[in-house]
């Protein structure tokens, strides 16, 4: 028997039925006797086929996922990047000023804060870019089993004293 856009269309409307398949409802739907689908679905082999689906379904999501967390990642890797160098102009523009020494008591404060602000970028970058910062605990590993992704910490190498 070869395969119809009729059994074709039975066996879609089954796959859509999700945890509610019956060979009941196709049936019901397209107008046949139950055991006439039963026929269809041994011959055609709906239960492989299914599984066939849902791993080609699984794969393409998981393809989807992976290009939405890079483009977000690279979307934030570039937003720390342009305020790091920002950061960095500020920076630049107040060591000119202490050159030139114009820059008032009361703006090391500032620039303190600023130089904060610039290491907490550059560890964020480091961060993003998959380099480890000063903290081991930070490094993640990211491995597919089964197109799942699952992330766990790589464990320290340091003692519990330091």
């Amino acid at each position: 028997m070869e395969e119809t856009l009729r059994h074709q269309e039975a066996f879609n409307y089954y796959y859509s039925l999700g945890n509610t398949r019956r060979l009941l409802l196709v049936s019901q739907k397209v107008g046949v006797a139950e055991a006439t689908v039963k026929r269809w679905s041994t011959y055609f082999k709906w239960r492989d086929k299914i599984i066939r689906r849902d791993k080609e379904n699984a794969r393409k999501l998981a393809k989807k996922v992976d290009k939405a967390i890079l483009k977000t990642k690279s979307d934030y890797h570039k937003e720390v990047q342009d305020s790091l160098g920002l950061i960095r102009g500020v920076l630049a523009l107040i060591a000119q000023k202490v050159k030139d020494k114009t820059l008032k008591a009361d703006s090391a404060k500032d620039l303190g804060t600023l130089i904060k602000a610039q290491d907490a970028a550059i560890r964020l970058e480091q961060l993003l870019s998959g380099k480890a910062d000063s903290r081991p605990e930070h490094v993640i590993t990211v491995q597919y089993i089964d197109s799942v992704p699952k992330v766990k910490p790589i464990e320290s190498k340091e003692t519990e004293n330091g």
